[in-house]
């Protein structure tokens, strides 16, 4: 019988330091959070359920009345009177709401469309599914949140009503295609600039959207869900973990002249929140650990997420011998792991190869001669050390 295995001492203390440090972080963050939303709750607790826009403003502050212009482009003056802001606000809600619909994605239209066949005023925790969403568009001064019979009810203007027929809403289908398009790209390529983007679409796509827009496109979409990071046109894939590797990555980027061509199927699949790929592609990987180790699903889920950051970070040989001292993984094991982890570093995606597997990418596997590797250059495996500390050791 195979004995299980437990993570060692020495880690659980280390995790044990680490969870302190987080209970300590999730404290002060705690602290903060309850003394900004004290402040919504006593604005809300004022706010009467209303789809009228500037009964709906009164309970803002200046600041938060700033927001909301700054949001939806309306110009306005630091020395503006509060009244002055309401009044600029009404005045031009209407047309900025439609300006602003052109970038928005399908997600916010259906909370809009719920809302307007519910006479605009609907329970909050209707919306739980949607919270994201909803959070965002309260930013954007089209939801209001109202207090009433100790309910939180979700509110939006009359306004919205009244033009959400305008709105494309094919348009907005159109829109989270770019943005699904986009996030399955950074699957595979780690960072990608906006122009990189466009240049690497499959031939049967076409996007008729400015760079500028674009641009909004995918801002409104990084703030409302927080499933990659975009800053000034450079989009990050959200498992990135730390700014060397950012560096490095986008160093990289710059020099690479071949990248993997990706068919909009393969783009399209890789698009899902903290993505990793195929789960078949770690198949080998769970057999061995639910073999010779006691975990849950969800520890083996986050193992994975774990195991694929490491990759983009580490390269196959490191990851291997991290995993290895981290697990850790006994000696008369250890021959048949780097066996599987082999296998499984074969169907990933390295950011740092373009997205190519190393399977795919075919300099791994040219002998020393023909790939003509200096031993101090960098490894072509991806992984960012020099030659001869990597690959080429006992080449």
């Amino acid at each position: 019988m195979k004995e299980k295995n437990n993570i060692s001492n020495e880690n659980v203390e280390i995790l044990n330091g680490v969870e302190e440090i987080k209970e300590s972080f999730e404290e002060e963050l705690e602290e903060l959070v309850n003394k900004n939303m004290g402040k919504k709750l006593k604005r809300v607790s004022k706010r009467a359920c209303s789809n009228n826009l500037l009964e709906l403003l009164t309970t803002e502050t200046k600041d938060t009345l700033k927001i909301i212009m700054d949001n939806l482009n309306i110009s306005y003056k630091s020395s503006d009177k509060k009244e002055v802001l309401i009044n600029n606000i009404n005045e031009n809600y209407k047309n900025s709401i439609i300006n602003l619909s052109k970038c928005m994605n399908l997600e916010c239209y259906d909370v809009m469309e719920i809302l307007c066949k519910n006479n605009g005023i609907l329970l909050m925790e209707e919306l739980d599914e949607k919270m994201d969403t909803v959070v965002f568009m309260e930013q954007l001064g089209i939801i209001y949140t109202a207090l009433k019979d100790n309910e939180l009810y979700a509110c939006i203007p009359s306004q919205i009503k009244e033009i959400l027929s305008e709105i494309d809403k094919s348009k907005l289908v159109y829109n989270s295609e770019i943005i699904k398009l986009f996030k399955g790209m950074l699957y595979y390529y780690g960072v990608l600039t906006i122009e990189d983007f466009m240049d690497r679409l499959p031939q049967d796509v076409e996007i008729e959207l400015s760079l500028d827009e674009l641009d909004m496109l995918l801002v409104m979409e990084e703030i409302s869900t927080e499933e990659y990071i975009y800053i000034d046109g450079l989009g990050i894939n959200s498992l990135m973990d730390n700014e060397e590797q950012l560096e490095a990555n986008v160093n990289n980027s710059e020099k690479l002249t071949d990248y993997k061509k990706l068919t909009k199927h393969e783009i399209l699949k890789a698009c899902g929140k903290e993505y990793i790929g195929d789960r078949k592609n770690y198949k080998e990987l769970e057999k061995f650990i639910k073999e010779f180790y006691t975990i849950t699903e969800d520890n083996f889920d986050e193992m994975l997420i774990s195991t694929y950051q490491s990759y983009q970070r580490l390269g196959q040989n490191d990851l291997i011998k991290d995993m290895i001292e981290k697990f850790p993984v006994p000696q008369y094991i250890q021959g048949e792991f780097t066996i599987v982890m082999n296998e499984v570093c074969k169907r990933i995606p390295v950011w740092s190869l373009g997205g190519y597997t190393l399977a795919e990418n075919n300099t791994y596997v040219r002998s020393d001669k023909e790939v003509k590797v200096g031993r101090n250059e960098p490894c072509p495996c991806g992984s960012g050390k020099k030659y001869k500390k990597c690959c080429g050791k006992n080449a």
